[in-house]
């Protein structure tokens, strides 16, 4: 295992001069513009295969809209972005259904509340917004590749000139994605 040398971004960021900083923000402006050139035909999470990558179904984990890790519930590929978040509400509402305990816990609240029906009306009504939205929803892509936790923590520096970018870390969940969730 090799280390990336460097210091994190957001180690580095308090102590760094108003012209590193800008130096930076310009450096990872073209990264996310690289990243959106690169174009796939559908939603999920990336696959080496024998032709190079295929997108396949999203893995949980890695998926902030998507987080549950039952095999059962959707998680794609999709090849629409209405298709991609109403099955991430699916999944969350048929999650929630099964596992209210992970409701009240991250809410801290009485077991007997009516949080669940509460979220499941929530996700009701997000949904029936989603099915009327196609004037902001295109339809099929292309979609974009995306780092799901872009940020400072994973942004290596150099050390003595922290305006140098070494490397951008923790690429195992990257998947593919509407360009509005890079």
């Amino acid at each position: 295992f090799e280390q990336i040398p460097g210091r994190t971004l957001e180690r580095m960021w308090p102590n760094m001069s108003e012209s590193q900083r800008e130096t930076v923000v310009r450096t990872l402006a073209g990264y996310v513009n690289e990243l959106l050139q690169t174009r796939f035909s559908s939603i999920g999470s990336l696959y080496a295969s024998d032709d190079g990558t295929d997108v396949g179904p999203m893995i949980p984990i890695c998926n902030p809209w998507c987080f549950r890790t039952d095999a059962t519930l959707d998680s794609g590929p999709w090849a629409t972005e209405k298709e991609y978040l109403l099955g991430c509400i699916e999944r969350e509402v048929q999650w929630i259904s099964g596992h209210p305990e992970d409701l009240y816990s991250t809410w801290s609240c009485d077991s007997n509340s009516d949080l669940v029906e509460q979220y499941k009306t929530l996700f009701k009504k997000l949904s029936t917004r989603i099915e009327t939205m196609d004037y902001l929803l295109p339809g099929s892509g292309p979609f974009v590749l995306r780092h799901p936790d872009f940020n400072p923590s994973n942004i290596m520096v150099e050390e003595h000139d922290p305006s140098v970018i070494t490397a951008v870390i923790d690429w195992e969940c990257a998947n593919t994605a509407p360009s509005w969730a890079v």
